[in-house]
């Protein structure tokens, strides 16, 4: 909680901080220490964070929901008091996203489509939201239905402070402007708890842009691979002779190793 004064250049004597007329947190610059906790029930002050212009709670749970006041007072020589309240609401987030059912699998243009979305559990209950395109759709093809109420849970105030599930209905016409050309065509739904979770649901499809079939593959070219021509090899006493008289195993060796080479090269 943050607490925002201006005194106008007088010195401050004290800040108080109150849930409904309790005080439960006093600041006094000219003390030592000068600050205070005031013992209540649910209300866990963090001293190394706290000072004359904020307070930090720690462990907080549904029970510390209400108004809240900051008191602050000037010192002389005007010791002015002005007191501001606000309300404080601690919510419960949801820990999955809406879930969203239609009633058909497939719809075209001119067809009805009818869906509902249901939130999950919270506290505060989710407000929801139909988007087709990630445009919101009119509320005259809205229906809300009565939220539902979940108490049965692990928590210990699960009884005083129950999670709340809502539920929305959707009846629309299908339009041409719901089919856009080159794109996803999609309907979900959205679920927001004050302005602290958002999140969507998965997206019924309600068309895919028409596939485009790859463009072929370039047929590579075809290269010969030219057999090595042994050479004539001249003997001591100068007369040619022909390669087939050296030693065989050294001929196919080397043809074997040449036609390796040449066949990786034509294939990179």
């Amino acid at each position: 909680m943050e607490c925002f004064y201006d005194l106008e250049g007088s010195p401050l004597y004290s800040v108080k901080l109150y849930k409904g007329r309790r005080e439960f947190y006093r600041y006094l610059p000219s003390m030592q220490p000068n600050f205070k906790v005031f013992p209540m029930l649910g209300i866990n002050v963090d001293l190394s964070e706290s000072d004359g212009h904020r307070v930090v709670l720690k462990d907080v749970n549904q029970r510390l929901s209400g108004d809240y006041s900051c008191e602050v007072s000037a010192d002389a020589p005007a010791f002015t008091t002005a007191v501001v309240s606000n309300q404080l609401l601690v919510a419960i987030l949801p820990k999955q996203r809406p879930m969203l059912h239609t009633r058909k699998s497939k719809y075209e243009v001119g067809d009805i489509l009818v869906a509902n979305c249901t939130s999950a559990l919270s506290r505060p209950a989710a407000n929801l939201t139909f988007f087709i395109n990630e445009l919101p759709v009119p509320q005259s093809t809205i229906r809300v239905h009565p939220p539902r109420i979940e108490i049965a849970s692990s928590r210990e105030d699960a009884s005083e402070f129950p999670l709340e599930s809502s539920s929305l209905g959707l009846e629309i016409r299908l339009q041409r402007s719901h089919f856009l050309p080159g794109r996803i065509n999609r309907l979900y739904c959205q679920q927001r708890v004050l302005e602290l979770s958002v999140s969507n649901s998965d997206p019924f499809i309600l068309s895919y842009p028409p596939s485009t079939p790859p463009p072929p593959t370039p047929t590579p070219k075809e290269e010969t691979i030219v057999e090595p021509v042994p050479e004539r090899v001249t003997s001591p006493n100068h007369s040619a002779i022909s390669a087939k008289h050296l030693q065989p195993p050294f001929l196919i060796t080397m043809t074997i190793a040449l036609h390796q080479i040449i066949h990786l090269v034509a294939i990179r």
